[in-house]
């Protein structure tokens, strides 16, 4: 028999979920965000961002999808990230959303649907400026990276589903399959990509619904 899994259940969407933001001001979303699918994601899932305390530390969830899009819930959400920061004090914070920030720099210009645009990543980092960020975690890429950029880490977690092969994504990190186990205590973290006995490596164009990624 399984065990219950020990902890609280926090979800954040991504843009298969809800709908995508647009990479850039000049550059629309191919498939947008949508009010009424996001709704039915709180319903589903619960809050599509938030803040909780855990451990000495302050994990801050956001919804990635709303960056850009110039909706009142894009506006909602940054003033609630004002009101989180300062909730936040100075305990370390880890902050966990579905797109990574950027690919090198957080000054990166060019508009890609892979990364947060520049202009809401500006404002989210001003926002974060004054909390004790010591870690980023994210989605989306499909490939595994680890890295330290102005003194803060940056994990992408890859997929427990698949991977994108060469052909079809440029190769930025590892492309594995597995999941990203985080513990918190104190002034400290620990982080593991865990890929367990069993999980398949599915390459994409293999499964019925490649489609969707060309």
């Amino acid at each position: 028999m399984c065990e219950p899994w020990p902890t609280p259940f926090r979800f954040l969407p991504g843009n298969h979920d809800i709908g995508d933001n647009p990479p850039g001001p000049d550059h629309p979303a191919q498939q947008p965000l949508q009010e009424r699918v996001l709704q039915r994601f709180r319903v589903a899932f619960g809050p599509d961002y938030w803040g909780t305390a855990v451990s000495g530390w302050f994990v801050i969830g956001l919804n990635a999808q709303l960056f850009g899009s110039h909706s009142w819930l894009e506006t909602e959400q940054y003033r609630w990230l004002g009101e989180c920061v300062r909730e936040a004090g100075k305990r370390p914070v880890a902050l966990m959303l579905h797109k990574p920030l950027f690919q090198n720099t957080r000054e990166d210009a060019a508009p890609h649907i892979r990364y947060v645009p520049l202009g809401p990543r500006r404002r989210l980092l001003n926002l974060l400026a004054g909390v004790n960020l010591r870690i980023v975690l994210s989605g989306h890429v499909h490939q595994y990276l680890d890295r330290i950029i102005d003194g803060v880490r940056h994990i992408w977690i890859p997929s427990t589903a698949f991977f994108l092969p060469d052909s079809i994504q440029e190769r930025v990190g590892e492309k594995v399959t597995g999941l990203g186990l985080l513990e918190l205590g104190g002034e400290h973290y620990r982080f593991d990509l865990v890929c367990p006995d069993g999980l398949v490596r599915n390459n994409v164009v293999e499964q019925s619904f490649c489609s969707v990624f060309k």
